[in-house]
Formats: structure tokens, sequence, C-alpha cells
């Protein structure tokens, strides 16, 4: 059983008739999107900004470098305290 044949085999346990409309709306797809997916992304972009929560994985990366960076300590200085 591979993991598409489980997931469905869970909807038909969980939610009947979930995996007739499943298949209805995306077919053989492995990708679902949403038909609000421009909307979507418009909420969650300006939610992340407001709360200044980084989501481009080029800022993520940068910023994740830069705290390293400033984080770094001696271990030397450590010893005399």
């Amino acid at each position: 059983m591979n993991q598409r044949d489980y997931y469905f085999k869970k909807l038909d346990e969980n939610f009947k008739g979930m995996k007739e409309m499943y298949l209805k709306e995306f077919g053989g797809a492995y990708e679902c999107t949403s038909g609000k997916r421009s909307e979507l992304w418009k909420v969650f972009k300006k939610a992340c900004n407001e709360s200044g929560i980084k989501y481009k994985m080029g800022d993520i990366i940068e910023g994740y470098k830069y705290s390293q960076k400033n984080k770094q300590i001696n271990f030397f200085d450590k010893l005399g305290q």
C-alpha cells in the first residue's frame, strides 16, 4: 500500500464520500491548488509582514546566516568566568 492508497483508505474510514469528491475535484494530481490561491497568498503575505515573519526562502536563509554570525562566542572568554 502506498501513501495515496493509505490516504484514500483513511478518507473512506473517516469521511464517507470525501474520496469521490477529492477525485472529482483534483483527479490524479498530487498537488491540490485552491481556487482562491491568489487571495490566500495575499492574506498569507500580509499576515507574515505584519508579524515580522520571513516567508521568502532567500530572506530566511540570509536571516539565519546573519543571526549565526552574530551569536558566535569565544570558548576561552567563558573559561575566565
